[in-house]
């Protein structure tokens, strides 16, 4: 039996109401909810079924509607199903593609989003879809892909690069760690070619892209750039700021700041920031006061970079003054705000020594995120309070490396070495990868259990063999400098410390063996053989010329792989020694 199918008249006004109310869920859900049961996803689904129950998915008399269902779909955490939408589209087109590349990257899926672009033909994709995958490489930090995609805009014939196009190119390309000046200059030339300078975000990429350039000839063409500019917004002036602050030239970051008319506190902001960073803290506090006087409004970034700028120079009763401008404006901040606040907050008070202080702010933050963790544990640690630091570590919900590292150094510092190893222990097992911080509290906790034995142990092997006769050669360094300081050096050539290494690695009476991709030096084959015999083991140096065994007190070479002659007159010597040895006459 067939299944029913509504009439052709039915079918036309069940779509045009479809489209209506497909209209109306994107104006009202924009942007979507994000929980899964929203009302806004049971709408979509219910209406999805209608689709379904009457053949109006990929309808040709319907095309918009199956278009508008990925769009909707795509704004909600529900991204299989517009997936699968889409794939089922015998001709998949450039508009759903949009909208899924889009929701994929903005959720981290980069292989998936590309996976979407590449299935639409080459002959149908447009700009716009060009644009997105451009962007959510550029968003990746992925200028390669980015730039391969610009490429394959200009070689369709068909298609023409836009203002968004240049400035997800820009953006892309702002990421590249070997960005050099060519690669601005080309860049700026298409922008110039394309008619696309005067649009305010593609200038406003292109001073960013000039500004991470690391080259001086590059902040000045980003100069260039803004005064040929017709309008500029915060953005513009933030980037200029925040890109003389990043080249270490807080003068020229000043000089910008001045410049703009009716400043946006986001460049208030910047510059405060910029002192902060640079470590000008008393200037980012006058800043910050005249930021007061002139009423400009105080936010989140401002406090943050202000507090980190008095618990930094020490301004602490500074910062119990703007703790007290804080606590005003605190209802006003939503939590994700107040975070990096309470965190500047609590190194303030940390810093400051009142750790007490610094604790109830602790207790009384609704949302802590791992520096929450690692400024309480280091106030603690520092304040000398190493019991309470222990207790605050072990209840830590997350932990990085960082905190390790705290927690390793607080113990050393405290005296506690062997807890500092067992806990170094403990992290590397945990599979954390220890930080040169980290490394040195251990070492340090090494020295004071005592367990520089073995350097002890080469130190009396060394006494041995200065017994046996052994003296440095120091001929053979040739640095202008003191006798002891060439012993020195002489101690640090490769092959002895690989068969110090070796002396305390492997088993008693082995033999160890070095292979050394250079020739061994006088002073190192003279050490060896003194060695062999001082430690009562065969020692084998593989050199770039031959095998030398040491063995009590002799070389297999017999020391006439050392001799300073010549190569020709070193052979007719093993020669000889060879005949004398056979008895030949």
């Amino acid at each position: 039996m067939r299944p029913w199918r509504p009439p052709p008249t039915a079918v036309a006004s069940l779509g045009h109401q479809c489209s209506l109310l497909l209209r109306r869920l994107a104006e009202r859900h924009s942007p979507a909810p994000t929980c899964p049961s929203s009302s806004f996803l049971r709408a979509l689904r219910c209406l999805h079924a209608r689709l379904l129950t009457a053949d109006l998915l990929h309808a040709p008399s319907h095309p918009h509607l199956t278009l508008r269902l990925i769009h909707l779909y795509t704004l909600s955490p529900d991204l299989a199903t517009p997936a699968a939408l889409f794939r089922s589209d015998p001709d998949p087109g450039p508009v759903a593609a949009t909208s899924l590349v889009a929701a994929h990257a903005a959720a981290g899926r980069l292989r998936d989003a590309a996976a979407f672009f590449d299935a639409v033909p080459p002959a149908r994709r447009d700009t716009v879809l060009h644009n997105a995958m451009m962007s959510a490489f550029a968003r990746a930090s992925l200028a390669a892909p980015a730039v391969s995609v610009f490429h394959a805009l200009l070689g369709s014939g068909s298609l023409r690069p836009d203002d968004y196009s240049f400035t997800a190119l820009l953006s892309a390309v702002g990421q590249m760690h070997n960005l050099a000046a060519p690669h601005c200059t080309q860049l700026h030339c298409s922008v110039l070619k394309s008619g696309a300078a005067a649009v305010l975000s593609v200038s406003n990429a292109l001073i960013a892209l000039y500004m991470k350039c690391d080259t001086p000839e590059a902040s000045w063409d980003a100069r260039k750039v803004l005064d040929e500019m017709p309008d500029k917004d915060d953005l513009t002036w933030t980037t200029m700021v925040v890109g003389y602050v990043r080249r270490g030239d807080v003068n020229a970051a000043r000089s910008v700041f001045e410049e703009v008319d009716g400043k946006f506190d986001v460049v208030w902001n910047a510059m405060i920031s910029g002192y902060v960073q640079s470590g000008m803290c008393a200037d980012a506090f006058e800043l910050f006061r005249r930021m007061v006087s002139e009423k400009v409004p105080l936010d989140e970034f401002t406090f943050t970079s202000v507090l980190s700028a008095c618990a930094n120079a020490g301004f602490f009763v500074h910062g119990k003054s703007v703790h007290g401008q804080i606590i005003r404006l605190q209802p006003n901040f939503v939590p994700e705000a107040a975070l990096p606040v309470n965190n500047a907050l609590v190194t303030l008070y940390s810093k400051g020594g009142k750790i007490v202080i610094a604790k109830r702010i602790f207790d009384t933050m609704n949302l802590k995120d791992v520096v929450s963790w690692n400024t309480i544990l280091s106030g603690y640690i520092d304040s000398g309070c190493l019991d309470k630091a222990v207790e605050v570590f072990k209840v830590m919900p997350y932990k990085n490396d960082l905190s390790w590292m705290v927690m390793v150094s607080g113990y050393v510092h405290g005296g506690l070495s062997e807890d500092a190893l067992k806990l170094f222990n403990q992290m590397r097992a945990e599979d954390v990868k220890p930080c040169d911080y980290t490394y040195a509290g251990a070492i340090a906790a090494c020295g004071e259990l005592g367990a520089l034995k073995h350097g002890r142990q080469l130190h009396a092997h060394l006494v041995q063999m200065r017994k046996l006769g052994y003296v440095p050669d120091t001929k053979f360094v040739l640095h202008d400098m003191e006798p002891h300081e060439k012993e020195y050096i002489l101690f640090a050539h490769s092959e002895k410390l690989a068969v110090g290494f070796g002396l305390l690695k492997l088993p008693p009476g082995a033999t160890v063996t070095v292979l050394k991709n250079l020739r061994i030096c006088g002073d190192c084959h003279t050490a060896m053989m003194f060695m062999s015999k001082a430690v009562g083991r065969e020692i084998v140096v593989r050199d770039v010329r031959r095998f030398h065994h040491f063995k009590d007190g002799e070389c297999s070479c017999e020391g006439l792989n050392m001799n300073p002659g010549e190569s020709e007159n070193g052979l007719i010597q093993i020669a000889g020694k060879v005949v004398d040895k056979l008895g030949i006459s």
